[in-house]
């Protein structure tokens, strides 16, 4: 029978001489008779770690936390400091790692072991206290996560991941109110935070967050809180994953009333793009609504191209919306405007024809008639000399 007692005094003598190989060796032989003996685990890990045998020391020490977590914690709490810290450093990469692979395999009751050994030696390591609310998040332990994330609040009170984990959450307990409102500053602020929220839910779950949103920013809207609504109506297009063309068209009327055309430009583009097929009354809306947003930024040859289209798909439609943005009138100055550019360029053809839109927009408009006129008889001319 192998003397396991004079085994881990070899050992000891073993590590003391410099020989660390040999002394986890002998560790590995008392481990071969005794599996349980945390102690032996703990010895042969810190010789890992002083080999530098990152996986082997990390798996050695978790085996001991596994079965019997305290006395584990006491043998990593005798270390000396630079080990102790390295070895710590490396279980939390460990765990995770464990929690990136999802739910259902043993790393996560390791993550859950790791988490709770780390804030058990400082609770007041906010990046401790982060791992170990992930590793009850995914686990399902939500109250207990909550209680985690808000110590690490009281740490660090601008890290706004906080907010991310908090509304996953109220997600989770179907609290979308809640949810919607921890989530909706990270739209503007930490997209990548709102990502990492939203790869976690499901479809059912976004849409429902996607309805919150869409309520909260008609009532801010409402209220000419513009800006705020903004937060929740990004919340709702990234929860929607850009998908849907109703929640772009929100917050395209949003972003203008802002001023910020760009922005609004760029997702009222998808909008036509995400629904070119579809030749509608919402098509000549969103045509209208970008040919006001390029005028709004002193482009008005592409805005008469968006009302030219919108009136290639319904004329009457198209008259009914411009009537209060930007009114007719102004809308016929501007066809006036262009008609005549494409005049200078001896484009009679185009020069009718928006002449005549701009005439249904405003019938009176003597500069639009008189254009209209002159390129009918230049056009005429034209004919006439080639025949």
């Amino acid at each position: 029978m192998t003397n396991t007692t004079a085994l881990m005094a070899r050992a000891e003598c073993h590590a003391h001489l410099g020989s660390y190989q040999a002394a986890a060796q002998d560790y590995s032989r008392v481990l071969e008779v005794q599996t349980e003996c945390s102690t032996a685990l703990c010895a042969r890990g810190c010789m890992n770690i002083v080999m530098n045998k990152q996986q082997e020391a990390v798996e050695d020490f978790l085996s001991a936390l596994r079965k019997d977590s305290e006395a584990a914690r006491t043998q990593i709490l005798l270390l000396q400091q630079q080990m102790r810290l390295l070895l710590l450093y490396w279980l939390h990469l460990y765990a995770t790692d464990a929690m990136s692979q999802g739910q259902h395999n043993r790393g996560l009751e390791d993550a859950v072991l790791i988490g709770h050994l780390l804030i058990s030696i400082d609770a007041d390591i906010a990046a401790w206290q982060l791992l170990y609310a992930d590793s009850l998040i995914i686990k399902g332990d939500l109250d207990q996560a909550f209680l985690h994330l808000n110590r690490v609040l009281q740490l660090t009170p601008d890290d706004r991941s906080v907010l991310a984990r908090r509304g996953l959450i109220y997600v989770k307990k179907g609290n979308y109110q809640l949810a919607a409102t921890e989530l909706s500053p990270l739209a503007e602020l930490d997209s990548e935070g709102l990502e990492f929220v939203l790869k976690a839910l499901d479809s059912e779950q976004r849409d429902s967050l996607v309805k919150v949103s869409l309520k909260k920013a008609e009532v801010l809207t409402g209220l000419n809180d513009h800006e705020e609504a903004l937060c929740y109506l990004t919340l709702a297009v990234a929860a929607s994953q850009s998908s849907d063309v109703d929640v772009l068209r929100q917050r395209t009327k949003c972003l203008s009333r802002l001023q910020q055309y760009d922005q609004a430009l760029h997702d009222i583009n998808l909008v036509i793009k995400k629904n070119n097929a579809n030749k509608s009354t919402s098509q000549v809306s969103d045509y209208c609504w970008r040919g006001y947003i390029n005028l709004l930024r002193n482009k008005e040859h592409p805005a008469v191209v968006d009302y030219v289209h919108a009136f290639k798909i319904d004329r009457q439609k198209t008259v009914s919306l411009v009537t209060s943005r930007p009114g007719k009138n102004t809308l016929a100055q501007v066809f006036h405007r262009y008609a005549e550019h494409q005049y200078k360029k001896g484009k009679t053809e185009d020069t009718i024809a928006v002449c005549q839109l701009g005439l249904l927009l405003d019938g009176t408009n003597e500069n639009l008639r008189s254009l209209k006129m002159k390129a009918t008889k230049d056009q005429a001319h034209a004919q006439c000399t080639i025949l």
